[in-house]
């Protein structure tokens, strides 16, 4: 099973254990001890920023963007933020034929895979995924459906050589509950694989 990482007020913590500027400790893997890494974050306009719907998050708000100013990130790599705003997992969802994040994985993400898997991103890959709210506002996509997407997605990039950070869907609608449950509990119990689970959600049901 990959690590949980739970969102408290000070930072995310997890099973991987602390992390610190002078690079591994206790053997953590996941501590920034390579010079040469490339972070990837794809998702919807929580990842994105955005301005409708009478709020405005600018880019430079998000949580992918204030994870590269982090001290793990931080002149430790390259940062990339593919997010847009409507996007969904599911194929043919999002608010245009643009707005879908497993069509961009081909054209946008896997090229950023690791050096040694054939790609530009240098020693160590990551992406994250944030992604399912809109699923959720359209209403129409069943729990199986994104499950199998979302398990697709992230089955393809682990086999890219991508160290995968997946969130949790975050809670919208209490008509929607059930689907979103039934998707994070497909992300908690590795049926969509991944890396490392950021439990996003845990701290807003």
């Amino acid at each position: 099973m990959p690590d949980v990482l739970q969102l408290v007020m000070n930072g995310p913590v997890g099973p991987a254990g602390p992390t610190g500027p002078a690079g591994p400790i206790d053997g953590d893997p996941y501590s920034y001890n390579l010079k040469n890494e490339c972070f990837v974050f794809d998702g919807d306009s929580i990842t994105a920023g955005t301005t409708s719907g009478g709020q405005t998050v600018l880019a430079t708000q998000t949580y992918a963007y204030l994870f590269s100013q982090s001290p793990f990130a931080l002149g430790n790599g390259s940062y990339y933020n593919f997010a847009v705003g409507g996007s969904g997992i599911s194929s043919g969802s999002g608010s245009s034929s643009t707005n879908n994040i497993t069509d961009r994985y081909l054209s946008q993400v896997k090229p950023k895979r690791p050096t040694v898997n054939g790609g530009n991103g240098g020693d160590r890959s990551y992406v994250f995924l944030m992604c399912g709210i809109n699923e959720l506002r359209i209403g129409t996509t069943p729990a199986a459906t994104i499950i199998a997407n979302y398990a697709a997605y992230t089955t393809q990039a682990l086999a890219d050589g991508f160290t995968v950070v997946i969130s949790t869907v975050l809670p919208y609608d209490r008509n929607q509950e059930t689907i979103r449950q039934l998707v994070n509990k497909a992300i908690l119990n590795g049926t969509i694989p991944s890396s490392i689970i950021f439990d996003a959600s845990a701290i807003l049901s």
